[in-house]
């Protein structure tokens, strides 16, 4: 990782760390805490920089730009949507609040209306207009978006324009849920550059290396109540957390966000920084490929979630930023089964290990350092695994290699999912048409409940579906999720208003100021 304004080694001076361990024995004595405290009104201006993993495949083309958090940062910087996620500040994660749109309301379960808010403007200074909607939505229906599988029964033949500012979408299959993933949709102009890129959100493109980073200004005449207050953001992309928390603590970011726990007391000891936290359903999986042996046996699936002690996991790998898990999906949505926890009990573990016939086997957990923490979570798991008599191996992959096309076809595999409504989550993980379902699991009860739920406008019976689909993904389904994990961000003390959404690994960027 380079950039022009910061120091190539990303290492603090002597000064510094004298001033932090100074600050170590205040931390110690209880007078630092975590958390942004008390701020003045947040005002206009400073140029926030961020440093966050990315790599030089990311882009800022809003259909392919899910490779990694920086380019999530950059293209919810750039591009607004019809609505957003709200943050965990704000309410469940399956809430979300107009932005761009003036109004969404269903006619059926597979027929939508979108007003947009008058007066919108791209950054050119254009008007954004219905038009420039519908084109959004077909170029968000092209094959090569990675975000297709949300929103690919929306007929793209049969978008109606109603008006200058209104769009009738009609859906090929019934989705109750749309709203989950229609801020996914960022509204583009007609003649949309990706190379030059103009586009609708809080911040306008000022330059880019891919790779390395971005700088953005801010957009006056996004839509909002206050902001957007920065006058620029600069992304750095690291792929190298060392490298990262020592740019941090050296003075040299503002902001280190989904940073490894393991280094929180670190960043703590630092009195110029602050840890924020925000619970958002992210989590850490070892998923069990049920494609053959020996996780085609439910047995063996089961011996898997009683063998780990969870919160022992949580404490070790996760420095205590986490609750346990009963191995479903988004807790803080309305719609989370809370099912009991699987007990840790070793010896139902092996006594089921031996009732499949797999007393003797060796099991290879693969993992890559995709995300901060992943890899020692596969170490933990073999660790306890070898405790309890169970031989688990780890095999670690680069994450070009881990990614490839081998992907779901391993047969024990860890993986990384940002908290998201669960019917996002289900969309891309658990359908049997799902792009990502790395276990390949693939269960007719379950797609059939799904499909319940999308077609069912009455929001309790909606829920039931969804509680009865999550029901059978508890008895059969093929995840080992020891925790809910809580995201912490190294920030420095001049920046508050830092609020993560969850939906997305994006912050709400309007709400962010430096003092």
């Amino acid at each position: 990782m380079t950039g022009n304004d910061l120091n190539p080694l990303f290492l603090p001076t002597r000064r510094q760390f004298l001033k932090a361990g100074a600050a170590l024995s205040l931390a110690s004595t209880g007078i630092l805490s975590t958390g942004q405290g008390a701020f003045a009104a947040p005002t206009k201006g400073g140029r926030l920089k961020i440093g966050t993993t990315g790599s030089s495949s990311d882009s800022l083309d809003p259909n392919l730009a899910v490779s990694s958090n920086a380019s999530w940062y950059r293209i919810n910087q750039l591009y607004g949507s019809l609505l957003t996620y709200t943050t965990s500040l704000e309410g469940p994660v399956s809430k979300t609040k107009l932005s761009l749109a003036e109004e969404v309301t269903s006619k059926s379960a597979s027929q939508w209306v979108v007003r947009l808010k008058k007066g919108l403007t791209f950054h050119d200074g254009r008007p954004i207009t219905a038009d420039d909607l519908i084109f959004s939505v077909k170029r968000a229906l092209q094959p090569d978006n990675q975000l297709l599988q949300l929103y690919k029964h929306i007929d793209g033949d049969n978008l109606r324009k109603i008006d200058d500012l209104t769009v009738e979408i009609n859906l090929s299959t019934p989705d109750a849920l749309a709203r989950d993933w229609l801020p996914q949709i960022f509204i583009l102009p007609q003649d949309f550059d990706p190379q030059n890129p103009v586009g609708s959100g809080p911040f306008k493109f000022k330059s880019y290396q891919a790779g390395t980073r971005s700088t953005f200004e801010r957009f006056d005449a996004f839509p909002g109540d206050n902001g957007p207050y920065l006058d620029e953001i600069v992304t750095y992309s690291f792929n190298d957390e060392t490298a990262r928390i020592n740019a941090l603590m050296a003075g040299q970011l503002h902001w280190a966000p989904d940073m490894p726990r393991s280094q929180v007391n670190i960043v703590k000891s630092n009195p110029d920084l602050q840890i924020v936290e925000a619970a958002t359903g992210q989590m850490h999986i070892a998923g069990m490929n049920v494609s053959g042996p020996p996780f085609d046996d439910a047995d063996a699936r089961l011996a898997f979630k009683h063998l780990f002690d969870r919160q022992s996991i949580i404490d070790q790998v996760y420095n205590g930023y986490g609750k346990v898990s009963n191995d479903l999906f988004m807790p803080q949505d309305p719609a989370f089964l809370n099912a009991p926890v699987r007990a840790h009990d070793p010896d139902k573990a092996k006594f089921l290990l031996k009732k499949a016939g797999l007393t003797d086997t060796t099991f290879t957990l693969t993992t890559s350092p995709t995300f901060p923490d992943i890899v020692e979570l596969a170490a933990a798991l073999a660790q306890q695994g070898m405790q309890s008599g169970v031989n688990i191996k780890v095999e670690k992959l680069d994450p070009s290699v881990y990614y490839g096309p081998d992907y779901a076809k391993r047969s024990f595999a860890t993986a990384n999912w940002a908290g998201s409504p669960i019917s996002y989550f289900v969309r891309f993980a658990l359908l049997s048409v799902s792009p990502y379902n790395q276990t390949a699991w693939a269960d007719k009860d379950f797609d059939e409940t799904f499909a319940a739920a999308t077609a069912e406008l009455d929001e309790t019976r909606r829920n039931q579906h969804l509680q009865d689909m999550q029901q059978i993904f508890y008895d059969r389904g093929t995840f080992v999720t020891p925790a809910y994990l809580t995201q912490v961000d190294g920030v420095a003390r001049n920046v508050s208003g830092v609020n993560v959404t969850t939906g997305s690994p994006s912050p709400d960027w309007t709400s962010i100021s430096m003092s």
